[in-house]
């Protein structure tokens, strides 16, 4: 009989032990991120000034998209919060917290001088932006 209780004692507190461990209470972080959206930055870089020497009449210098890295800066202190490699079409998504935001180029190349006017990103949302990069060449 002691043997028996033993077991079952055994029993009920492995099984309140795997219980436990696979269960995820509803107020954890973990439940919560799987019910709440991401906020960010969406959008395209083009770059202008991409036509060498002086342009002559009637030609035509469309922006381009620009592929190559970016930095997401804060606007209250211009620190870099956040990166991404824009794609073949200028592309990019980047997930950021709420808040206020500039786009500029990334590392210490002068050139394209990207700079994005402040961009607002609201909680749950991402903010779509357009942003022109200028190559420097006339």
């Amino acid at each position: 009989m002691l043997s028996s209780m033993r077991q079952r004692l055994i029993f009920v507190f492995v099984f309140a032990v795997v219980s436990a461990a696979f269960s995820q209470p509803s107020g954890s972080p973990l439940a919560f991120k799987s019910r709440s959206k991401a906020s960010g930055i969406k959008g395209k870089v083009v770059l202008t000034g991409n036509c060498p020497g002086p342009q002559r009449l009637g030609e035509t210098c469309p922006p381009r998209p620009y592929q190559g890295q970016i930095a997401v800066r804060r606007a209250s202190d211009q620190k870099i919060v956040a990166a991404a490699i824009t794609d073949a079409n200028g592309q990019f998504s980047i997930a950021v917290a709420p808040g206020k935001y500039f786009i500029t180029q990334a590392g210490e190349a002068k050139y394209p001088m990207i700079h994005s006017p402040e961009i607002t990103v609201a909680k749950n949302k991402f903010t779509t932006v357009e942003i022109q990069g200028d190559l420097g060449m006339r």
